[in-house]
């Protein structure tokens, strides 16, 4: 082997670089020079020099784009009908939860609805009849040769209910193959209902198998998705914190990029909270959802925030948070926390 040159190195790499060639010697071919090791080196990233790429809201401020995003929610506290107002938003390019959204086709995979659910649901959200609305749809059913949605992991053989659904799944699955070309050459966001359905055979609870599936769910967006949206359920038995605000392995939300926690308040009333979000800050949100005799609307309730403003102009007034937390019956510490925001 040619005398290697140790610049630009460590004495403890120059040691090891040393030893390797005195030990195993009859493997000298194996160990890099210097030389070698360092044109590696030079293959890195400078991080002066990685390229500016500009960060890109799918909803202003509260989803980002290039992640996944996680809806996490009781049954029943309205994530689905979130998720389809959200569709209709972003189809149109219109406000979701008065923020802006960026345009993008929308593909809803529902593994969890039955037809006449979904059926219900976009009769309710009106604007999805109209002819003017091109967000797209796979589920558990399948209508002529409309493909029926399938997991993204398990055996096939899971599915050989019937001959003749076996034999659906083979023809006309949008295998991951095919979901990542239409990632690729079509961008659409992608919503999936719900997260558990599209992982059988993996254990929610492993921390190696949710990073795993987490893994394929980001692949969507390197292909070309400009978000996941999955929608997940939280634990059945819970004593609170972060643990409580999704179901499984820590996995999850540490590969997510944002997660919104809904929460049922009442019989009609709605509570987003931000449980994390990478590149923004968390929000709180209420709404109430007004269901008519064939429609769904939702409002935003702003009572809260229009206090806090109230609180935050007082203070900037002069008046003392001591003040403030006996005129309003809070706490000071609450009293302080929005002052601060």
């Amino acid at each position: 082997m040619a005398e290697a040159v140790y610049t630009g190195l460590t004495d403890e790499n120059v040691a090891f670089l040393e030893y390797l060639e005195e030990e195993h010697a009859e493997n000298v071919a194996y160990i890099r020079t210097v030389e070698e090791v360092e044109e590696e080196w030079d293959k890195l990233f400078l991080v002066r020099g990685i390229a500016h790429k500009e960060q890109h809201w799918l909803v202003d401020g509260l989803i980002p784009e290039g992640d996944v995003t996680f809806f996490t929610g009781d049954f029943g506290s309205f994530k689905s009908y979130l998720s389809w107002f959200l569709a209709d938003a972003v189809d149109r390019g219109e406000p979701f939860l008065d923020r802006a959204t960026r345009q993008h086709p929308v593909l809803i995979l529902d593994l969890e609805n039955s037809h006449a659910t979904i059926s219900l649901r976009r009769d309710k959200i009106g604007r999805l009849r109209e002819p003017d609305s091109k967000v797209r749809f796979m589920g558990k059913f399948s209508t002529g040769t409309v493909p029926r949605a399938f997991p993204f992991t398990g055996a096939p053989d899971a599915y050989k209910q019937t001959e003749e659904v076996y034999k659906e799944y083979k023809k006309n699955q949008i295998a991951f193959g095919k979901l990542l070309k239409i990632c690729k050459y079509l961008k659409p966001v992608i919503i999936l209902d719900s997260f558990g359905d599209f992982h059988p055979g993996l254990d929610e609870n492993s921390a190696d198998d949710m990073t795993v599936f987490m893994r394929r769910l980001l692949q969507l967006v390197e292909a070309g998705s400009p978000a996941v949206i999955a929608l997940h359920h939280v634990p059945k038995n819970t004593e609170g914190g972060r643990g409580s605000t999704y179901r499984g392995s820590t996995a999850i939300p540490a590969l997510a990029g944002c997660m919104l926690q809904i929460s049922k308040k009442g019989a009609t009333s709605v509570q987003i909270q931000g449980i994390k979000n990478r590149d923004g800050e968390d929000h709180t949100i209420k709404l109430a959802l007004q269901f008519g005799a064939n429609s769904v609307s939702y409002r935003i309730d702003h009572t809260e925030e229009l206090l806090h403003q109230e609180i935050r102009e007082r203070y900037e007034a002069g008046e003392t948070q001591t003040a403030l937390a006996k005129a309003f019956n809070m706490s000071q510490p609450t009293i302080s926390r929005i002052v601060k925001k």
